[in-house]
């Protein structure tokens, strides 16, 4: 599943967003900041961080709703070690984990189980994007932030994710049209593309159009099980805790490097830092997401040694922590590691994760 071409993609860029990350740091000042950090804000970022992480289970029991009833408390530890195999594995892989984990615990369709946690990771970009445009319009003196051009940019922006939401949330209004008008957008999106050439005769979407309709399906399945609107209200609230606590990591961990901005800017820098891990790279997002955080920062005045300081100790505690408890949770639940691969080495030879309770048997999904 995870090809090669995209494997060195992921790493071409981490290695990109390193590169200039140590090009444009005052390593002196970094080392600095870290030698004189206070490390007790860490106590309280990651309590909060893991207050978001169990909303993220309560959130995911409500997609799942409609198919089957799932408790949160089940679905927790699942949440926990999908994250620790995309921190530990590249291209986000774990996604396909927390899938894979879901279907053999539940005893569920691992194509539903995907198709609900493409819709979990829709509402984490909206609830980004939300945050991105808010803070723009709201931070208060930053002049860039008044500039007409950039305002009509992101009225320009949130149009047209506004209308995208609004498109999807139709989706989950009628589900009986759902298929047939993502076939038409996946129609649209087919003959945008197109155009671009890959070679003497050869174009891209002969190579990725079967791919892209896969996702479009699991995608609209996912949709389609919300089902009402409440639901999808819901989702996007709890979506907007689980980002908010996340700011609040964010904020947490500034304080102890005596960095003392508004919380908007940390919604910023939560929104950009997070937005930017969804390119293709390394494991955990490493590169990105530390050179894009810097840039945030350095817009608001906050020398590029301390910052990288900053982007570098929050990396850690957002990294570290929950792989460690996945770590343990899959010993716990007698999971070996090396059965997370199965889903993505051999999707459909129906290898089989260890059950909880040794000698119990999962039915297939």
């Amino acid at each position: 599943m995870l090809t090669r071409w995209r494997l060195w993609l992921g790493l071409a860029v981490t290695a990109l967003f390193l590169g200039l990350f140590l090009f444009f740091i005052d390593l002196a000042g970094m080392a600095r900041a870290l030698r004189q950090a206070n490390y007790w804000y860490m106590l309280p970022a990651v309590a909060v961080y893991f207050g978001g992480v169990a909303v993220r289970a309560v959130r995911w029991a409500l997609v799942l709703g409609p198919v089957k009833p799932v408790s949160p408390a089940r679905l927790f530890p699942v949440v926990v070690i999908g994250f620790t195999a995309n921190n530990v594995l590249p291209a986000r892989l774990g996604e396909f984990v927390r899938a894979y984990l879901l279907g053999q615990r539940e005893g569920m369709s691992k194509t539903v189980a995907l198709g609900t946690v493409a819709v979990d990771r829709l509402f984490d970009g909206l609830a980004l994007l939300a945050f991105f445009f808010i803070a723009v319009l709201l931070i208060p003196g930053v002049h860039w932030a008044q500039d007409p051009v950039i305002i009509n940019v992101v009225r320009i922006t949130a149009g047209i994710f506004g209308g995208v939401a609004l498109f999807f949330l139709a989706l989950v209004i009628f589900p009986r049209h759902a298929q047939r008008w993502g076939a038409r957008v996946l129609q649209v999106m087919t003959r945008a593309i197109l155009w671009l050439p890959l070679g003497p005769g050869r174009r891209p979407v002969l190579m990725f159009e079967g791919r892209i309709e896969g996702l479009v399906t699991l995608f609209l399945q996912g949709l389609e099980m919300m089902r009402s609107p409440w639901r999808v209200s819901l989702a996007l609230a709890l979506s907007l805790a689980i980002w908010t606590a996340e700011a609040a990591m964010f904020l947490f961990i500034a304080l102890g490097f005596g960095i003392h901005l508004p919380f908007t800017v940390m919604l910023l820098a939560t929104a950009t830092s997070n937005l930017i891990t969804t390119v293709p790279s390394s494991q955990g997002g490493v590169g990105p997401f530390e050179g894009v955080l810097v840039g945030t920062l350095a817009l608001f005045g906050v020398a590029s040694g301390l910052a990288g300081a900053f982007a570098v100790a929050l990396h850690a505690a957002l990294l570290v922590p929950v792989t460690l408890l996945g770590f343990v949770l899959l010993w716990a639940e007698h999971i070996r590691w090396r059965d997370l691969f199965a889903p993505l080495a051999k999707p459909s030879a129906g290898n089989r994760v260890a059950p909880s309770n040794p000698g119990e048997r999962r039915p297939e999904g």
